[in-house]
């Protein structure tokens, strides 16, 4: 799972792991799980370029408006896909352009960048991600 959640509410599943950049937001997940006494929750210091976790270990991953903070999406889909084990699923919610590329002066916005908008998915990003299931992954939704 790419980013934080405040409210988890999976309680069947046997174990639920997240990922975020910075301690603050892991410490912050940490505090909201023990509020909630999610038991089955893991939170982890790590970028999404480089998921501190082993290969073919993973379900499912949900990612919300995460990979267009990443200025390596690329890395991003071989990280997932590294991770995921056979028959996984991979469910993306990010803002993706179609038909044309988000200009050079909007990508070098770093306010932009925050806001989702500069880092948007091109639709060549979004084009792999609808045909992982040719490489192994199972399902993957956009």
């Amino acid at each position: 799972m790419f980013g934080t959640t405040s409210k988890i509410s999976i309680p069947e599943l046997e174990c639920v792991w997240t990922s975020d950049m910075t301690p603050a937001m892991v410490s912050k997940a940490r505090a909201n799980a023990m509020k909630g006494s999610y038991a089955n929750v893991e939170f982890r210091l790590g970028e999404i370029e480089s998921l501190p976790v082993a290969d073919a270990t993973v379900d499912v991953i949900l990612s919300n408006c995460v990979i267009n903070l990443s200025a390596d999406k690329d890395a991003v889909l071989r990280e997932a896909f590294r991770v995921l084990k056979p028959g996984g699923r991979f469910a993306v919610s990010d803002v993706v352009v179609r038909g044309t590329d988000v200009p050079a002066d909007v990508r070098k916005n770093m306010e932009l960048w925050i806001g989702c908008v500069a880092g948007a998915l091109e639709a060549d990003f979004a084009l792999s991600v609808e045909l992982a299931p040719a490489t192994g992954c199972g399902e993957a939704f956009l």
